[in-house]
């Protein structure tokens, strides 16, 4: 362990442009921007390209207004706290769920003595009924 590591620089962020062209070339199966973000994937087809450029030069800083962002920051976070709500409902179901397989395991086993019971009475019922049939032809 005599040697010192070296980290590499990190890379640049991606560009607003390559963001724009990563959630409008997303595939309709793609879970992370059009169930995350499917009002960004919308709305990237919609931003000019040239207001693009001036923002990503930093030329211009209005894209969104300082009440927009606010909005769409409370967007976010209202669908973040809907997420994690239903990922807490989930995993208290996930939770219950093998106490619930459980018993209705027990139930099926208990379901398939009673059939294979009343198979062994049918058994026994159709014997005596060739039994007494042969007696009587006999």
């Amino acid at each position: 362990m005599g040697k010192s590591q070296t980290f590499k620089d990190r890379p640049k962020p991606p560009t607003p442009e390559q963001i724009l062209k990563d959630l409008s070339s997303a595939d309709g199966s793609d879970v992370i921007f059009h169930q995350q973000y499917p009002a960004h994937v919308s709305a990237a087809a919609s931003v000019p390209s040239e207001r693009l450029q001036a923002h990503s030069s930093g030329e211009d800083h209005s894209i969104q207004s300082p009440d927009e962002s606010r909005s769409h920051d409370q967007a976010v976070v209202n669908f973040t706290y809907e997420q994690v709500k239903q990922l807490i409902t989930l995993y208290t179901k996930l939770k219950e769920e093998p106490k619930e397989m459980n018993i209705l395991y027990e139930k099926l086993e208990k379901l398939g003595d009673e059939v294979s019971l009343s198979i062994e009475e049918l058994k026994a019922a159709a014997e005596n009924v060739l039994l007494k049939t042969k007696k009587t032809k006999k």
